[in-house]
């Protein structure tokens, strides 16, 4: 029987490395609801705190999303619109230009509107992962039952589904 893991990091399958999440990941993880499944993707990453793996299956990102108390995400469009559906507020944080992790901004352009609309946590360092991960375990944080019926949200929904279609 596989593990039911209670929170999920995912940095997608992007070919630029993305260190700066998973390092951030490894130094917060005593704070995190255990066990702790994170996906690396291209970039290596070993951990004796934290179970690994390089790539999921569609099937099984879902079903992980679902399943966890705490989601850490990179902002690709796909995997947050798949963390909003299921109704969780994802810690985000943004690949960036600046530091070679992505072409471009988009990602953190995203990642901040749904922070300003209050249905993430948009992080840029360790330490806003670790204030981030406290005021989620502090219950700070929460979505409200009907909070994926604002006008807020299905626009975002909506913009999100059109770049999954670009």
């Amino acid at each position: 029987m596989e593990r039911c893991y209670k929170t999920f990091v995912s940095i997608g399958n992007g070919k630029q490395y993305f260190s700066r999440l998973l390092n951030a990941v490894e130094a917060c993880a005593d704070l995190l609801p255990q066990p702790v499944l994170v996906q690396c993707g291209h970039t290596p990453f070993v951990s004796k705190k934290l179970d690994v793996i390089d790539f999921v299956s569609m099937d099984d990102f879902i079903r992980y999303v679902h399943n966890a108390e705490m989601l850490i995400l990179h902002a690709g469009a796909g995997s947050v619109l798949h963390a909003i559906n299921a109704g969780k507020h994802p810690i985000l944080m943004p690949r960036s230009k600046k530091f070679d992790e992505i072409v471009n901004e988009h990602q953190v352009s995203l990642a901040s509107t749904l922070h300003d609309a209050e249905k993430a946590i948009m992080v840029d360092n360790e330490q806003e992962l670790k204030t981030a991960i406290q005021r989620i375990l502090n219950e700070e944080i929460r979505l409200s039952a009907n909070s994926n019926k604002s006008p807020a949200f299905n626009i975002i929904k909506s913009r999100l589904a059109q770049l999954l279609e670009m």
